[in-house]
């Protein structure tokens, strides 16, 4: 999102290198490197969350799904840096929201929690005021029945109270869980590689790619010829030219 990148854009940078030997400079933020510094704030973060999304990749395996996120730079320690932060961001967000959520389903369940408390210590109080006002009901199957209906009542009541309270305690868990969502599997440090190693795999790529597909038009075309040598229509031709020109001879 704009707000993501935004944050991305503006955070500072910092070369984990600090010998005399280390490329770029040693602090750094996307908002510094990528606009002129004489624009307006606002215009200079849209640039900068502009130029991150032509330099940000992701890709996702259907079969396993894993995600995998890539960054161009000018430095590699840069690429890397960035995304870093926008693995820790991005697990920050998630964790900020899921607790959001869960604050709220606490808010409500607290609620429901105290009305589902009201309606069974009322239903525990007209059972035990039945009680009070019937104490022989053996001999009337209408007492038998009303009991029976408000200790049923009691009971839903009862296992009402039960669940929203267990659903309230997971949530008040939920809402100061901080685990990550996401398992990071291979994390961006050391992995970044040069550009033009890239472009090299692309264009030999490219090339098997374009050498594979020339075979087969070969190999298809070399068929198709094979196949119309048999044919008794090319036999006949044959034959016939060698009949005119008698030091001919077709190739097969």
């Amino acid at each position: 999102s704009y707000e993501f990148l935004s944050d991305i854009a503006q955070t500072e940078y910092h070369n984990p290198d600090t010998s005399e030997n280390s490329t770029g400079p040693k602090a750094i933020s996307p908002i510094d490197h990528f606009t002129d510094p004489e624009l307006d704030l606002s215009e200079r973060v849209s640039q900068t969350v502009d130029e991150l999304r032509t330099r940000l990749n992701t890709s996702i395996d259907p079969f396993s799904n894993i995600v995998t996120v890539e960054v161009t730079s000018q430095w590699k320690w840069l690429s890397e840096s960035i995304n870093r932060s926008m693995l820790e961001l991005l697990n920050e967000t998630n964790v900020r929201k899921r607790g959001t959520k869960a604050n709220l389903e606490r808010v409500f369940i607290e609620s429901r929690q105290a009305e589902a408390q009201r309606d069974l210590e009322q239903s525990e109080d007209l059972l035990a005021d039945f009680y009070n006002r019937n104490r022989r009901m053996e001999d009337s199957p209408a007492l038998l029945a009303e009991v029976a209906r408000l200790q049923r009542r009691v009971e839903v009541n009862q296992q009402v109270y039960l669940t929203l309270s267990q659903s309230y305690e997971q949530a008040r868990i939920e809402e100061v869980r901080n685990t990550p969502l996401i398992t990071v599997i291979d994390g961006p440090e050391g992995s970044a590689e040069p550009l033009w190693s890239l472009i090299v795999q692309i264009v030999l790529g490219t090339l098997l790619g374009f050498g594979i597909a020339l075979g087969y038009i070969l190999s298809a075309e070399f068929m198709r010829l094979q196949n119309i040598r048999g044919l008794p229509e090319y036999l006949a031709f044959e034959k016939a030219l060698q009949q005119t020109w008698p030091f001919s001879k077709m190739n097969r």
